[in-house]
């Protein structure tokens, strides 16, 4: 009976969008940020849009304007809430303008990231994105009430802009504070008059075990809470400065080998060879997965640290440190982009998904070439972790 009511709702809000539901409010609240407060020109920004205090939902539409003058769409991403076998358009042919829907025959309702749309700047100035919902429909009817939930973005001309930062240690002291607790007197008194080896060997407890991790821009509520929080917890993955993790920012090459450096237990290597690369936080990283050949160059003695990583290198990478080996390369084919993955990397992939690191985007895409955010590096690298 909910989804028939759901459908029928459905149908009446793209009929009467003009037109307010009466009865219970059933909207959520919509989260709308950017990745960056301000951009130079020519960088590229990435735009969320995610749901707070889902009510459970069967379909769902809205639209996003922006200055076409300063900005250029260059692809989205649905977020992790959003299934498989729903039923999704994403249109962005009209120009300044970014229309989403999805139906779903089952309840969604998960809280957590719906799209993520890139964009590049072309001119200087203020930005605004303006958030429009078009209709909420589920089993108690269609909300078209639309919260302010406005973003802008500078956008400089030109600016010395600082390096991105990758802190080496995890701030395992950063919790939630609704999950923190005092230490009584005796419990201090005991930590105090332990012994050293005694403190090294100690475990933490079930209850000391979740006080761990989180950053201010990873609530419990993220899409990828869980998974970022489980690589954080093992210091592989570390934050980017003041209690940030930025998980929308785009995870670079030299980050990627960073963790599996650090997983791999950290190993020295011989000094690798790439003309830019010099002394810096992820110098014996590169090197050692050079020396091993895990991660290359492009073959002109360049390793491109700060270039983005790819989802297909990600696989690729990981296969080559696992040594893995698939079972069927023609998984890869069954991908509606079949065509995008390249010969060599057709087997990383083929491996990466029947071991479950990679299970696609919705559409039945593996988007091979697309960027991968940091949030998404720690999703397939929590799942790489459990693999034997």
């Amino acid at each position: 009976m909910n989804k028939l009511k759901r459908c029928m709702a459905l149908g009446c809000s793209l009929l009467f969008l003009s037109v307010p539901c009466k009865g219970a409010n059933v909207t959520p609240n919509f989260k709308v940020s950017t990745t960056d407060d301000s951009v130079v020109v020519g960088d590229s920004v990435y735009l969320m849009v995610e749901i707070e205090n889902n009510k459970g939902f069967g379909a769902l539409q809205f639209c996003i304007d922006y200055d076409e003058d300063m900005l250029i769409p260059e692809g989205d991403t649905l977020g992790e809430i959003v299934p498989e076998e729903a039923i999704v358009s994403v249109n962005s042919d009209i120009v300044g303008e970014i229309n989403f829907s999805v139906i779903s025959l089952e309840d969604i309702e998960e809280s957590g990231a719906v799209l993520v749309s890139k964009f590049t700047a072309i001119e200087a100035g203020v930005c605004e994105f303006d958030f429009k919902l078009l209709a909420y429909a589920s089993g108690e009817g269609v909300s078209l009430d639309s919260t302010d939930n406005d973003v802008k973005i500078l956008i400089k001309a030109d600016e010395e802009e600082e390096d991105f930062v990758f802190e080496d240690d995890f701030d395992e002291d950063f919790v939630f504070e609704e999950e923190t607790e005092e230490p009584t007197e005796e419990e201090t008194e005991k930590r105090e008059n332990k012994k050293p080896d005694e403190e090294a060997v100690e475990k933490p407890t079930e209850k000391e075990e979740t006080k761990r991790v989180s950053f201010l821009d990873v609530g419990k509520e993220h899409w990828a809470y869980g998974q970022i929080s489980k690589v954080c917890q093992k210091g592989l993955f570390g934050g980017t400065g003041d209690g940030y993790f930025s998980p929308d920012k785009p995870m670079t090459r030299a980050m990627f080998v960073t963790v599996l450096h650090r997983y791999a237990g950290s190993p020295d290597a011989k000094e690798a060879d790439f003309k830019d690369v010099g002394d810096s936080w992820y110098t014996k990283a590169v090197a050692w997965a050079a020396e091993n050949k895990i991660a290359t160059g492009n073959g002109e003695g360049y390793f491109l640290p700060d270039s983005y990583i790819t989802r297909g290198e990600m696989a690729t990478i990981l296969c080559r440190y696992k040594k893995g080996k698939s079972v069927d390369i023609n998984t890869a084919e069954s991908f509606r982009d079949a065509e995008t993955i390249p010969q060599w990397g057709k087997e990383a992939i083929a491996w990466a998904v029947e071991k479950g690191i990679i299970t696609g985007r919705t559409g039945g895409i593996v988007a091979f070439g697309d960027n991968a955010t940091r949030a998404e590096a720690a999703v397939i690298f929590a799942r790489f972790m459990d693999v034997k």
